[in-house]
């Protein structure tokens, strides 16, 4: 099933309803009769579990930990604790996180990008259940993994705040970015349902999720 945005409608002569249908990259695709639709889910709460990184003992290891609830949500992994986990998490051995978790998860270092990107995180996570790297990825298509019960590992920054942008070796990285398990959204009053081993679960507006996501789109779903 194919997801469509409907952003407006009018009433045919005939009487019925035809609703104006955009697809996920904004691209208009014509009209469609009301009556031949199925609307999506407008509510989803997947209830991913919290694992708290800084308890742990890992105050850089937001990635191992969003994987690690998102897996557990799925019932993989399920005799790893954060501890355990991480110890087989990849290490880039020249600090590129293309490569390999960049430093050490359990302490801070100074010119160092400490993080795991999406591709090697997904290669990790494969290890253990079905787990694909979906960057690139609208909003719209983390809606409907959420519909289909998979939770999303994904690259926002800190608090959603504006990004801070730093140079090293490999190319430009987001220094102040955080990543968190998006487990659920709510379309009724545009929010987003997040698992962040930093801050505990909440809710937090579309408005900031989006802006933050929409950073680099990066995304890695457990299936």
């Amino acid at each position: 099933m194919k997801t469509y945005k409907v952003t407006g409608w009018y009433r045919h002569f005939n009487g019925s309803k035809y609703l104006s249908l955009y697809d996920d990259k904004g691209k208009w695709q014509g009209y469609l009769n009301e009556g031949g639709t199925k609307k999506a889910v407008s509510y989803v709460l997947l209830n991913a579990p919290y694992i708290n990184q800084n308890s742990s003992g890992y105050p850089m290891g937001c990635e191992a930990a969003s994987l690690l609830q998102a897996l557990q949500k799925k019932g993989y992994a399920k005799n790893y604790n954060l501890k355990s986990f991480i110890k087989e998490m990849p290490l880039s051995s020249n600090n590129n996180p293309n490569n390999g978790f960049a430093g050490k998860p359990d302490r801070i270092m100074n010119d160092v990008y400490q993080s795991i990107y999406a591709k090697p995180l997904a290669q990790w996570g494969n290890k253990y259940g079905k787990v694909s790297d979906i960057s690139g990825s609208s909003v719209e298509t983390l809606k409907d993994e959420l519909r289909k019960g998979n939770p999303v590992v994904v690259y926002v920054t800190g608090n959603y705040a504006k990004p801070a942008y730093g140079k090293y070796w490999w190319g430009t990285g987001i220094d102040n970015a955080h990543i968190v398990t998006l487990d659920g959204f709510n379309e009724s009053n545009n929010t987003y349902h997040i698992s962040d081993p930093n801050s505990g679960k909440y809710w937090v507006s579309a408005s900031k999720f989006e802006a933050s996501y929409n950073l680099r789109k990066s995304a890695v779903v457990v299936r």
